[in-house]
């Protein structure tokens, strides 16, 4: 191997500032997809649980179904 065949041998080089901005934009726009869609499913839930919050509610059948559960792990 000569000298010239040394220098002229390609160099590795990282990504260029084009796709390292690329790739950059990208990771952004699926954070920002993601918190669009984690925000929209709080927001819907919270307005369903609002609707149905005061509707159907008995609180003593909790006690019932523990007890119907204790009944089942007793055997």
């Amino acid at each position: 191997m000569s000298m010239w065949d040394a220098v002229a041998e390609p160099v590795a080089t990282g990504p260029s500032n084009r796709v390292a901005r690329a790739e950059s934009l990208r990771a952004t726009l699926v954070a920002r997809q993601s918190l669009v869609v984690l925000l929209t499913v709080c927001v819907l839930s919270a307005v369903y649980e609002w609707y149905f919050l005061f509707r159907g509610w008995v609180p003593w059948d909790e006690g019932a179904l523990s007890e119907s559960a204790q009944r089942v792990l007793s055997g």
